[in-house]
């Protein structure tokens, strides 16, 4: 969550963790469902509570 709080797009983050980009929707998807939300920012800030400031994507994809 700290790479998609920093703005990174799903291939960035396969790129930086070495794992595929599939691997990181999959992941995130599964986050979503564990937090019944539907974006980046709502998962953001499930993950990071107080903050105004959120980066990243609308969307898994």
């Amino acid at each position: 969550m700290r790479l998609v709080d920093a703005g990174h797009g799903n291939v960035q983050i396969a790129r930086r963790m070495r794992i595929s980009e599939h691997t990181v929707r999959k992941h995130l998807e599964n986050i979503f469902q564990r937090l019944s939300v539907t974006s980046r920012t709502e998962a953001l800030t499930h993950a990071f509570p107080g903050r105004e400031s959120l980066g990243g994507e609308a969307d898994v994809g």
